[in-house]
């Protein structure tokens, strides 16, 4: 496990994204009103102020050159990636930038979308330009995605609207014995949603019919926390506060890792552990297929890599990791330096002492 220590405070990560070319991952935290950026091509980390401790959602555009904050009020900031300034505001009465546009999800129009307190779900592009508002939706701020030209919002504790092309509403609801809805994922080719007992459902996007439903964590490893799902290496991961899994998608969800924390007081036998001393919170796969997990203290792991046909091996080969395990070694390499340079300046300053004797 390789840990990366650049999160800006000791507090839960609640959101990992990672830019559409994979060079940029931000990071939310609980409590936080900084958005960390790691520019994995420059290998620099810096924090964004955005003056708010209830920072909800960060999305970036499908050019990776802008993202999007947005609060718990359902005030949303966009920033210019590159300079790190803050080029729009939007907020819950910004009629002043409505567009007449209409059904811009559905015309593949780069946007995003985010809820707002009232229910309302807000839809504008990357320069504020608010396109879309789908009236009181749902009287409870939940979270809000997009894909392939549907939109799905979580309703309640176990159900899903879904809005899609030619003004076309599905109502998802899931069993009561799932527990919870706690995440899901918009993809190409389905919604995959993940429920607190440990259950996950993926149905086929459009129809919604039914893919697979199962139980991907024991009542022991529950309750589930997190979901991420990365379609280009079918693969999918469930997370609880001590429990990583990952399936195969394209296997019929066949199980190609299942590790512990450390934190575990009883670790099954047959699951390898985890050097990860906290509770996990967050999870998201990067474009190679390994899983960044994010901590309750603020830390971030990389815990595996597949290999080829499904399978997961050791061996941490990551550029992301490559990256930042270079800091460590830089670090001490110039130390060193600096303690040969001393010691050389000792001896020419005792030569030259000598000299004058």
């Amino acid at each position: 496990v390789h840990t990366l220590t650049w999160s800006p405070s000791p507090t839960p990560v609640h959101t990992l994204t990672w830019s559409p070319s994979g060079s940029h991952l931000a990071s939310l935290q609980t409590s936080s009103s900084l958005v960390t950026i790691f520019d994995l091509d420059s290998r620099k980390t810096r924090s964004i102020e955005a003056h708010s401790k209830d920072l909800s959602f960060v999305k970036f555009g499908s050019s990776g050159e802008s993202f999007a904050v947005g609060t718990g009020k359902g005030v949303v900031s966009i920033y210019d990636l590159k300079t790190g300034t803050k080029k729009a505001t939007v907020t819950p009465n910004s009629n002043s930038n409505k567009s007449n546009k209409r059904a811009s999800l559905f015309t593949g129009q780069d946007c995003f979308c985010w809820q707002l307190p009232s229910g309302d779900v807000m839809c504008c592009d990357w320069e504020g330009l608010i396109l879309q508002v789908w009236d009181k939706v749902t009287r409870t701020r939940e979270n809000v995605v997009t894909g392939e030209g549907w939109l799905a919002v979580k309703t309640s504790d176990k159900s899903i609207s879904a809005f899609g092309p030619n003004n076309s509403t599905v109502e998802l609801n899931f069993p009561t014995e799932h527990g919870k809805l706690i995440s899901f994922v918009l993809d190409r080719s389905g919604l995959t949603a993940a429920f607190s007992k440990g259950f996950i459902v993926r149905l086929a996007l459009g129809t919604f019919e039914e893919i697979f439903t199962g139980k991907f964590l024991t009542n022991r490893e529950a309750p589930l926390v997190d979901l991420a799902v990365l379609e280009e290496k079918n693969l999918m991961a469930a997370v609880s506060k001590d429990t990583v899994k990952v399936v195969c998608l394209a296997e019929g969800a066949r199980e190609v890792l299942s590790v512990n924390t450390c934190s575990r007081s009883s670790m099954s036998a047959d699951a390898p552990a985890l050097d990860v001393k906290d509770c996990i919170s967050a999870a998201e796969f990067a474009a190679s297929g390994s899983l960044l997990v994010g901590t309750a203290e603020g830390n971030l792991y990389l815990v595996g890599q597949p290999g080829g046909a499904g399978n997961w091996v050791e061996g941490w080969k990551d550029s992301l990791m490559e990256t930042l395990d270079s800091f460590p070694t830089s670090l001490t390499f110039l130390f060193f330096l600096f303690l040969i340079s001393l010691t050389i300046i000792g001896e020419l300053h005792n030569a030259n002492h000598h000299f004058l004797k």
